[in-house]
């Protein structure tokens, strides 16, 4: 090189430096290309050296050549991989300029740098970057990122979809944009709470879908800084807890009504003794009155009293699914249109009712009463709905539901009856039906309902397997759907007998345990009356004594839960002194803590207290007159 100044100055060049002729030949190279490739300047001088370059990357290099080589002055960055001594590929990136016109150099400078390196590191951040990617967008759980200010950077698709909106939308948003209006300021929280130290926050979060439903979100925020601690973004995870928190709110209104139910049971014992004295003795009054007699409607009214206090109770019982009930397999269409002249006269003649009765209705499995019951309460209230008349639609249909993915989750997969009424009544707040099924919460005015009609269906349609849900709105009316388990069984024939005659008495030796004084009493003088010979104890130890005295005992009329021994204790032991004496249990408690002493095993052998005379005569003939091993299993 003729420019001796020019070569020292590149002698000690850290950078690789080629002179190359427009036809690749390296006429000199600097030292460091020992250094850097492994070789000696003299071993690539001279000549071309286009088989050190990788053959995918020989035509960058032309080009790159051949574009500098139209003008003096022309550049061109190019970046091949060269193969090293040692065989590796080195990454080489270069800046390859025209200076032929310039008499000290008179030829095509290549001044290139080892990048390999670089370009690993910026491989692997590639690489980390797809895979947080790739993780990013599969997740199953809603993810995001953004600014301090809540300014949303990026989206995956779960989140798309747990607030249906679009990426593109969310990206010109921000988070509070679509967060709960009342959450806002917990998310705000959230966010200070990250800028002054916490790592991550987690909390439960309420976002608004796209089209306006809530959706129960539970969130985790965590902060990313650079290395110098200063804030980049926020990551969040937003999890979709909708179906969850349903879950749990069915849960506790489930705990809240077992609790309720307890407390039903338990008054219904001591209400049940009460009823039973109050409505016989009333009775007794009656039949003794003259009908003339102004005090004939006076008692008459205390029985209805007594019928409607009743009626209360079982009401209690069956929300809180304590009451004795006898299932049967019931064809819904039919039961549905054995009420129909009661359910029209009862609604009013303003209220248009129709039915729609499928075919395909399966038959169920449910206390025939209780059922009638249900319908007849949610056609009282659409009608309370609609005081100034409207439209109330009864339908039956099949339907296969049930499972985690149904409407009803809590119920088992298969085919179930579905019966839907509809009416165009005022209609119902959220709020309202957040509490429609607590007992004793109403919404007519004061004496117009218990609060006790909507809890009574809820218990009725739940003891019988099935599932209940509500649709409403102000204005526009209200709809219910129950589901009831389909049965294959068969539905029994109808029993066309005799009417039913009086209930004879008796001349047997009857012994009653009855710890309530009024009620032994009533007991004694119901079948005192009837012919029968009583005997009386108020413990069961007590009439275990009577029974070791007595030479016959054709029948033992005994409270079930008694202080001190239960009357199915003495049962035991009274069958044990007179084998063949038959057993009648009464209880005024309801049949889940009967059944639990192992007492309902047989219809003839259980009455529920409040009883009338009758009820009680007719129980009393059941039992003495069945074979004698019907009652001998207690």
């Amino acid at each position: 090189m003729e420019d001796e100044r020019f070569k020292a100055l590149l002698q000690n060049a850290a950078d690789l430096i080629w002179v190359v002729e427009p036809n690749a030949t390296i006429r000199w190279a600097s030292p460091s290309m020992a250094t850097t490739l492994g070789y000696e300047p003299a071993e690539v001088e001279g000549s071309p050296r286009t088989d050190l370059i990788h053959p995918d990357d020989v035509h960058l290099a032309q080009e790159a050549l051949e574009e500098v080589a139209r003008a003096p002055g022309r550049s061109a960055e190019v970046e091949v991989r060269i193969r090293h001594k040692d065989g590796r590929w080195r990454n080489i990136a270069a800046v390859v300029t025209n200076l032929m016109d310039n008499p000290s150099i008179a030829g095509i400078v290549v001044n290139a740098n080892d990048v390999t390196e670089r370009r690993r590191a910026e491989s692997v951040r590639r690489e980390a970057e797809e895979r947080f990617r790739t993780a990013f967008d599969s997740a199953p759980i809603g993810m995001c990122l953004a600014n301090a200010d809540g300014r949303i950077i990026q989206v995956n698709t779960a989140l798309n979809d747990i607030v249906g909106y679009s990426d593109a939308a969310l990206l010109a948003s921000s988070l509070p944009d679509i967060v709960q209006p009342d959450d806002v300021e917990k998310y705000r929280e959230c966010m200070k709470r990250l800028s002054v130290g916490n790592r991550i926050h987690q909390m439960e979060m309420r976002f608004i879908h796209h089209n306006g439903r809530v959706v129960r979100t539970h969130l985790s925020a965590s902060l990313v800084s650079d290395a110098g601690g200063t804030p980049l973004y926020c990551i969040l995870q937003i999890e979709d807890i909708t179906e969850h928190g349903k879950l749990e709110d069915q849960l506790r209104q489930a705990q809240k009504m077992e609790a309720v139910g307890q407390l039903a049971g338990g008054v219904a014992h001591d209400f049940n003794n009460i009823l039973s004295v109050v409505q016989s003795y009333a009775r007794f009054v009656l039949e003794e009155i003259d009908p003339d007699d102004p005090a004939h409607l006076d008692v008459k009214e205390i029985v209805k009293a007594g019928d409607r206090a009743t009626a209360l109770v079982r009401q209690l019982l069956t929300f809180s699914r304590r009451e004795t009930s006898n299932p049967v397999v019931l064809d819904i269409n039919g039961a549905i249109s054995g009420i129909e002249k009661l359910l029209r006269r009862t609604i009013g003649e303003d209220i248009q009712l129709t039915t729609r009765l499928s075919d395909e209705t399966p038959l169920t499995t449910i206390d025939t009463a209780n059922f009638e019951q249900v319908i007849m309460n949610l056609a009282l209230n659409a009608r309370d709905a609609m005081p100034d008349g409207g439209r109330l639609s009864i339908g039956t249909d099949r339907v296969n539901t049930g499972g985690e993915d149904s409407i009803s989750p809590t119920l088992t997969p298969g085919p179930y009856v579905q019966i839907t009424i509809s009416d165009t009544g005022q209609g119902m707040s959220s709020e309202v039906l957040e509490h429609i099924y607590e007992p004793f919460f109403t919404t007519k005015s004061r004496g117009r309902g218990t609060g006790l009609g909507l809890s009574t269906v809820y218990g009725i349609v739940q003891q019988a397997g099935g599932d209940i849900s509500v649709t409403s709105q102000p204005g526009i009316g209200t709809t219910f759907s129950i589901l009831l388990p389909a049965s294959d069984q068969v539905v029994p024939a109808a029993y066309e007998g005799s009417p039913a005659a009086a209930v004879p008495g008796g001349d047997e030796t009857v012994l009653v345990v009855e710890d309530e004084r009024p009620v032994r009493r009533l007991v004694e003088r119901v079948l005192g009356g009837n012919g029968y010979r009583v005997l009386v104890a108020a413990t069961g130890s007590e009439a275990i004594d009577i029974a070791r005295e007595s030479e016959r005992i054709d029948l033992l009329v005994t409270d079930v839960i008694m202080p001190q021994m239960s009357g199915v204790t003495a049962a035991e032991s009274i069958k044990g002194i007179h084998p063949d004496v038959k057993v009648l249990f009464m209880s005024g408690y309801p049949d889940d803590t009967v059944a639990h002493l192992g007492v309902l095993d047989g219809v003839e052998k259980f009455i529920q207290k409040p009883f009338t005379s009758e009820e009680l005569l007719g129980k009393m003939r059941a039992a003495l007159d069945s074979a004698p091993d019907s009652a001998a299993a207690l």
